[in-house]
């Protein structure tokens, strides 16, 4: 257990050389693609790569990922960014999280979409039909972002952030808009959608 708990920069390394990589040629075969159905194929091939980034996330997030403590913040940014995570608020609400792992506790943001939280099964399956999250977008991390960029106080912020890091948090969120504004303004002047679908 002692060896496999290493830190280690060349472990690091190696996963997100190869995730890179992976992500980098799933996504040129979707660009190459791109009109045809073979598309399809190679885009959900490149999504579930994509939803690797959780793992990043949160291993950089714990500081486990690389043994340099500034190679972990530094990924744990970009997996924030791709998981839409705003990294300030997650970094606080995570730790809430293991501070009340596997409760119903009111302060544990981690558990809401999980099976034990839902009252019904067929309530539990739907968050798996494709559209359903439209039902739930006033709870939706795109709007938790768009809230603190704006400097709107949300409960996660009130029980999670210290004070001193909600401005953090703030310039953090409006990094977060700019950057989908941008992808957006990308897709509008190569007017295609595939840039959206990428990110």
């Amino acid at each position: 257990l002692k060896n496999i708990c290493k830190r280690s920069d060349f472990e690091g390394w190696k996963h997100i050389i190869i995730f890179t990589f992976s992500l980098i040629g799933l996504g040129y075969l979707c660009a190459y693609f791109w009109g045809s159905w073979w598309f399809i194929i190679f885009y959900l091939a490149y999504c579930t790569m994509w939803g690797g980034s959780d793992a990043i996330w949160h291993e950089c997030g714990h500081r486990t990922a690389f043994k340099s403590r500034k190679l972990n913040d530094f990924f744990y940014l970009i997996g924030s960014f791709m998981n839409n995570f705003e990294p300030v608020r997650w970094r606080w609400s995570h730790a809430m999280h293991h501070s009340y792992t596997g409760s119903l506790d009111p302060h544990d943001y981690e558990t809401e979409d999980m099976i034990f939280t839902h009252h019904s099964l067929p309530r539990f399956l739907f968050i798996f039909v494709p559209g359903s999250n439209f039902f739930y977008l006033h709870k939706s991390l795109y709007v938790e972002i768009i809230k603190h960029a704006l400097g709107i106080e949300t409960k996660v912020m009130r029980d999670c952030i210290p004070e001193y890091k909600i401005k953090t948090c703030i310039n953090s969120s409006r990094l977060f808009v700019l950057l989908w504004i941008s992808i957006i303004l990308l897709s509008m002047y190569l007017q295609s959608f595939l840039p959206i679908f990428l990110f």
